[in-house]
């Protein structure tokens, strides 16, 4: 008998004998790829472009019961926002990230009464084991490892905005919103509403900077966009003993230029 096949048989049977359940199938994102994402074109003809900067970040943290880890991908960004200072709540655009630079660090404890977490660390097999759960890893087709490396939030509306005219503004200022749209991950796609704080310079009723940052971190189901162990050993024991939570909390921390 394999090693595979050994350490399956046991693991279902120390499920059996400790009464545990396997959990109720994950409902799926639907497929998607960025081509047919809901658009995020202009809605007003005084609406203007802005560029990402390539030095923004999108960050992430899942909790485990003694470690926290924490991701982030570097300046693999790219992106526009059409805005019209007359009118945010009519905001639109897209963010997208390539997990090409994905680094996973780890603060651990002890153990579970230690209320301490240790300095961050990067753990090698655990970076490799996150290009496997998002198939981004050089096993995976080529063309397949492309489209999975992408991550895009398309904004297709502004759903709450504290301040809609800031066109006699002057200087920076400091809006509110929560932008609705749809999150591409894994290439599956999910509705996403998330809080943002905008930070717009002004100059004679024109924006010539905007930050985008989030008010706070926003959830994304792994399971939902069929992200996890893709050996049965590892589906076994995550079934056994989960150790990482479902959703990672993402940050945004974006600025945009005018095109």
């Amino acid at each position: 008998m394999s090693q595979v096949k050994t350490v399956i048989i046991v693991c279902a049977a120390i499920l059996a004998a400790t009464g545990c359940k396997k959990e109720e199938p994950v409902q799926l994102a639907a497929t998607a790829t960025a081509e047919k994402l809901a658009t995020s074109a202009p809605q007003t003809a005084a609406a203007a472009e802005f560029t990402v900067k390539k030095s923004g970040s999108v960050t992430f943290l899942m909790e485990a019961p003694i470690e926290k880890i924490y991701g982030k991908v570097p300046e693999a960004l790219e992106g526009n926002l059409f805005v019209d200072v007359k009118d945010l709540s009519k905001t639109t655009g897209n963010i997208a990230v390539n997990l090409s630079t994905l680094e996973l660090v780890q603060r651990k404890k002890k153990d579970a009464a230690d209320a301490e977490y240790g300095e961050e660390k990067k753990e090698p097999k655990q970076n490799e084991h996150a290009q496997q759960w998002l198939e981004i890893d050089e096993k995976v087709e080529a063309k397949n490892r492309e489209k999975n490396k992408r991550v895009e939030f398309r904004i297709t509306g502004i759903k709450e905005v504290s301040k809609k005219d800031i066109s006699a503004e002057k200087g920076a200022v400091v809006v509110t919103v929560t932008a609705e749209g749809e999150f591409l991950l894994h290439q599956r796609v999910s509705k996403k509403s998330v809080e943002l704080e905008v930070t717009v310079e002004m100059d004679a009723g024109k924006a010539k900077s905007i930050k985008l940052k989030s008010k706070k971190p926003f959830a994304v189901n792994l399971p939902e966009h069929d992200i996890g162990p893709r050996d049965n050993v590892g589906k076994v024991l995550t079934e056994l003993a989960p150790k990482v939570a479902k959703d990672a909390m993402v940050d945004l921390d974006f600025s945009f230029d005018p095109k």
